[in-house]
C-alpha cells in the first residue's frame, strides 16, 4: 500500500543522502588546499596551551583564514552543508566557514571534549570515515547537530588532520517533509536510537520536531512499538498507536546512516490509510525515485561544474609547476573563491619565479668552476668554467639530471672528488680544502681544490649540495718551476761556497807571507836605523876631530 511505498522510498532517499555525506567528506578531506591549510592553521595557533581556546580575533589569524577559507566554502555555499571545519591531529579546530564558537577550541582537552564533534575527530584520526549522530551542540546554543568526518592524509599516508562537515538538517528535513500522496493525516519522520526525533513531525511540531525533541526529551520522545521494532532492525507494517495515542497505519523500517541506525516511520491515521492505501503507492514510488535522481543529479552537476573541473585544472597546474614548468598556465572558468585561489596560486608562482630567477642568476654569474646537485645526487646546475676544467663536451644545460658520481668519474683522481661530495651529502658536514690531481676527458692534467657545502630548506631538510672547484693547475706548474730554480740556485750557491773556501785558504797563506815579509822589512829597517845611528855617530866624531884640527892650526 501507500504506507509501504512511502516508507521504502524515503528509506532509499535517506540512505542515499547519508552515503552522499560520507562521499562528500572524503572529497573534502582530499582537497590539497585543505591539507595545506593545516600547516598554516598550526602556525597561527602556535603556543596555545591544551584546553585553552586560541585567539581567533588575532589579525594574523584572520589574514590566514581569509587566504585558505575559499577552498572550504563550496561545500557550504554549493553543496549545502551547515559548516565545513578543519581540526588538526592535536584536536585544535583550525578553521570553520561559519566562524562559530568552536573555532580555536581544543576538542581533545577543552570544553567540547565530550561533544559528538570530539567523537567524530577521534574516530577519523584513527583512519575512519565516520558519522556522528545528532546530539546537543554547545556552539549552537544546545541545538542538535550531526557531523561527518574523514582523515586528511599527507603525501605518505599519515593522518595530519580531520575534515568535518556539519550535516545539513534542512536537506534531511526537506526529504522527510514531502507528503505528496499521503493524504491529509499522513507523514513520515525519523527517530534515533535515543528515542528523540531526527526530523520534524507536522502533527506535533511544538513537541516532536528535531529541535523541540532535544530541548525537551521528556515530551519529545517516541517510544512506540513501531519505532522500537525498527530500531531493532525489523521492517513491516502494523496498525498501532502513534506517539499521540492515535491509531495509525505505520510502515516502519531501520535506516542505516553511516553505521548508525535510525527508525523511519511512515504513518497515516487508520481511517484515512485504509481508504487511500492503493492511491498512495505509485505516488510514493515516484516521489522517492525523483528525490534520489534529483539529489544525485544536482550533486554531480555542481561537483563537476564548480569543484571537480577547477580542482582538476589546479591539480594539473600544480603538477606542472612541481615538475619545473614555471611557464605553465591555469586556464578554465573560476568563480568566487575559486577565482581567489587561482589568483593566489598564480601570484605564488610569480614570486617563485623571481626567487628562483635570482638564485639562477647568482649561479650563472659565478666565474669559478662550480656545480649544484640535489638530494638524489643528480646535477641541477654546472657552469661553463667547470666543463672547461674537466674538458667535458656539450653545453651546461645538457648535463642537468646526470648522476654526480658519473659526472666526476673517469677523471683519474682516484675518486677523491666523488667521495668528497658523497661525504658532504650523506654526513651533512662541509668538505673544505680537498686537493686532488687528475686528467680531464681530453687528457689534460689538472690540479684542483674542492670545497663542498650542504644546501638546506627553511625546515632544515637536506636539498643537495653546492660544490666549488678552485683550479690550481697553473699555480702547481709555477710552484714546480720555482722549486727547480731554487734547486739550481742552491747548487750554484754550494759551488760558490766551495770556491770561496779555496780563495779564503789562499788569502790566509798570502796573509802569512805578507806578515813574514813585513817582519823582515821591519828587521831591515831596524838594522838600517842602527847603521844610520852609527854613521851619524862617526860623522859627529869626524866633525869634532876636524874642529880640533882647526883650532890646533
Amino acid at each position: 500500500g501507500r504506507v509501504e511505498a512511502v516508507r521504502d522510498a524515503k528509506k532509499a532517499a535517506v540512505e542515499a543522502m547519508a552515503a552522499k555525506w560520507l562521499s562528500d567528506v572524503r572529497i573534502y578531506a582530499g582537497v590539497k588546499e585543505v591539507y595545506h591549510a593545516v600547516a598554516m592553521g598550526r602556525d597561527a595557533f602556535m603556543g596555545v596551551g591544551k584546553g585553552v581556546r586560541a585567539n581567533v580575533a588575532d589579525a594574523a589569524y584572520q589574514d590566514t583564514r581569509g587566504f585558505v577559507i575559499g577552498a572550504f566554502r563550496p561545500f557550504v555555499d554549493i553543496l549545502g552543508y551547515e559548516d565545513a571545519l578543519l581540526i588538526d591531529d592535536y584536536g585544535r579546530v583550525l578553521f570553520a566557514v561559519g566562524g562559530g564558537a568552536e573555532v580555536g577550541e581544543d576538542v581533545k582537552d577543552g570544553p567540547l571534549r565530550d561533544s559528538n564533534l570530539a567523537m567524530a575527530w577521534k574516530k577519523a584520526l584513527a583512519g575512519e570515515t565516520v558519522f556522528a549522530d545528532f546530539t546537543p551542540y554547545p556552539p549552537l546554543g544546545g541545538e542538535p547537530a550531526a557531523f561527518v568526518a574523514a582523515p586528511v592524509h599527507d603525501h605518505v599516508g599519515r593522518v595530519e588532520a580531520v575534515a568535518v562537515l556539519r550535516v545539513p538538517r534542512s536537506q534531511l528535513a526537506a526529504i522527510m517533509a514531502l507528503r505528496t500522496g499521503m493524504g491529509e493525516t499522513g507523514e513520515s519522520f525519523l527517530v534515533g536510537g535515543d528515542g528523540l526525533m531526527r526530523s520534524d513531525s507536522f502533527r506535533a511540531a511544538t513537541t516532536h520536531s528535531l529541535k523541540a525533541s532535544f530541548a525537551s526529551p521528556g515530551t519529545g520522545k517516541v517510544e512506540t512499538r513501531a519505532a522500537k521494532k525498527a530500531l531493532a532492525g525489523a521492517s513491516g507494517t502494523a496498525l498501532t498507536e502513534d506517539f499521540r495515542g492515535v491509531r495509525v497505519l505505520s510502515g516502519f523500517a531501520p535506516v542505516s546512516v553511516g553505521g548508525v541506525t535510525w527508525a523511519l516511520l511512515a504513518e497515516t491515521d487508520e481511517e484515512e490509510a485504509l481508504a487511500a492505501a492503493d492511491e498512495l503507492t505509485l505516488a510514493a514510488l515516484g516521489l522517492g525515485l525523483f528525490t534520489i535522481v534529483a539529489v544525485l543529479a544536482t550533486t554531480v552537476y555542481f561537483l563537476r561544474l564548480e569543484l571537480l573541473r577547477p580542482f582538476a585544472a589546479i591539480r594539473n597546474y600544480l603538477r606542472q609547476t612541481a615538475g619545473g614548468d614555471l611557464a605553465a598556465t591555469l586556464p578554465g572558468r573560476f568563480k568566487a573563491e575559486m577565482a581567489d585561489i587561482r589568483a593566489g596560486l598564480l601570484e605564488m608562482t610569480g614570486e617563485l619565479k623571481i626567487k628562483l630567477g635570482f638564485a639562477e642568476s647568482v649561479l650563472r654569474a659565478m666565474t669559478v668552476p662550480c656545480l649544484v646537485a640535489n638530494s638524489k645526487n643528480r646535477l641541477t646546475f654546472v657552469n661553463r668554467q667547470l666543463l672547461d676544467l674537466f674538458q667535458e663536451p656539450g653545453e651546461p644545460g645538457e648535463h642537468r639530471g646526470r648522476d654526480l658520481d658519473g659526472f666526476l668519474g673517469g677523471l683519474q683522481d682516484g675518486g677523491a672528488m666523488a667521495s668528497g661530495c658523497r661525504a658532504c651529502l650523506e654526513e651533512g658536514g662541509a668538505v673544505c680544502g680537498l686537493e686532488t690531481s687528475g686528467r680531464g676527458h681530453g687528457g689534460r692534467e689538472f690540479h684542483a681544490r674542492l670545497d663542498a657545502a650542504l644546501l638546506r630548506d627553511l625546515d632544515d631538510n637536506r636539498l643537495g649540495l653546492f660544490v666549488l672547484f678552485t683550479d690550481l693547475t697553473d699555480i702547481t706548474v709555477q710552484a714546480g718551476r720555482m722549486r727547480a730554480q731554487n734547486d739550481l740556485v742552491a747548487g750554484l750557491a754550494a759551488r760558490a761556497d766551495r770556491i770561496a773556501e779555496g780563495v779564503s785558504a789562499g788569502a790566509r797563506d798570502l796573509s802569512g807571507s805578507v806578515e813574514a815579509a813585513a817582519e823582515g822589512a821591519a828587521l831591515q829597517t831596524a838594522r838600517i836605523r842602527d847603521v844610520s845611528g852609527a854613521a851619524e855617530s862617526a860623522h859627529a866624531t869626524l866633525d869634532a876631530a876636524a874642529g880640533q884640527a882647526t883650532e890646533a892650526a
